[in-house]
C-alpha cells in the first residue's frame, strides 16, 4: 500500500505525460506502444469470439476501451486517496465480463462498425498552433 500512497503525488506528472506532443504536435511517440497493446488485446478478443467464448462486439473498440480504463487507473489513484483498488478492479472486471459475454449459443461475427463514420481522435481536431 505504501507504493500506492506515494504514487498519489504522480497526478500532475501523469497529466503532463498524457498531454505531451512532439515537435509536429502529434501525441507522445510512446502512444505507439499503446497501439501495440490494443492490437494484441483485440487479437485475443477475436480469438474468444471465434471460439464462442465471447459475444458480439467490435474487438478493436473493446480493446481500446479496456486499455483506456486501465491507463486511467493511475490518474484515479493519484486524484482520489480514498480509492478502493479492489472494488475498482472488481467493477472493471464485472463491467467487461458483461460487455463481452456471449449471447445464447456460439458467438456470431463481431458487430459491424463503419470505421469511416467514427470521428477523428480529439487530439487531431486541434491544430498544434491553436493549443494552449
Amino acid at each position: 500500500m505504501a507504493a500506492i500512497s506515494s504514487s498519489r503525488s504522480a497526478g500532475p506528472a501523469v497529466r503532463i505525460y498524457n498531454a505531451f506532443r512532439d515537435e509536429t504536435g502529434r501525441p507522445n511517440p510512446a502512444f505507439d506502444v499503446r497501439a501495440t497493446d490494443i492490437t494484441a488485446v483485440a487479437q485475443i478478443l477475436r480469438h474468444g469470439q471465434a471460439t464462442g467464448r465471447l459475444g458480439r462486439f467490435d474487438p478493436q473498440i473493446m480493446a481500446t476501451v479496456m486499455k483506456a480504463a486501465l491507463d486511467d487507473l493511475l490518474t484515479q489513484c493519484a486524484d482520489h486517496a480514498e480509492l478502493d483498488l479492489h472494488a475498482y478492479g472488481a467493477e472493471l472486471a464485472a463491467m467487461f465480463e458483461r460487455a463481452t459475454r456471449p449471447e445464447h449459443g456460439p458467438a456470431a461475427s463481431p458487430a459491424p462498425v463503419t470505421r469511416q463514420a467514427m470521428p477523428p481522435h480529439p487530439v487531431e481536431l486541434v491544430p498544434p498552433e491553436e493549443e494552449q
